[in-house]
């Protein structure tokens, strides 16, 4: 298992999660934030879990919440376990996107669809 760890730098970063989607791959999404974060994020991950049909991919939430979503496997059953931030844009000065199209672009590489 590798443990990755995305920070909110947005220049920093050229990787994001869809760079390590192969066919087989298990890969264990942490993302420990608020319900808020979490509901607008949520979209964005089952539809970019459709488009990998190939690879396991899951999320791991706060554990005040935990039980809304589906259980994980241990951490140490996956192939990449990746931390994804929740951004806060309100006082990130050079950012322009909302907190789930930072999340879907920035992290996850898949086009924003205002729609989800």
């Amino acid at each position: 298992m590798k443990k990755i760890i995305f920070d909110n730098k947005f220049t920093d970063r050229k990787i994001t999660i869809k760079d390590y989607c192969k066919d087989g791959v298990k890969i264990l999404i942490l993302y420990p934030h608020g319900l808020g974060d979490v509901l607008m994020f949520y979209p964005y991950f089952k539809k970019f879990k459709s488009l990998y049909p190939n690879c396991v991919i899951d999320i791991k939430v706060n554990e005040l919440i935990k039980s809304m979503f589906p259980p994980v496997m241990n951490e140490n059953d996956y192939d990449y376990v990746v931390w994804i931030p929740a951004y806060f844009n309100e006082v990130e000065k050079n950012c322009l996107m909302t907190k789930p199209e930072c999340n879907a672009v920035l992290d996850l590489g898949m086009e924003y669809q205002k729609e989800l």
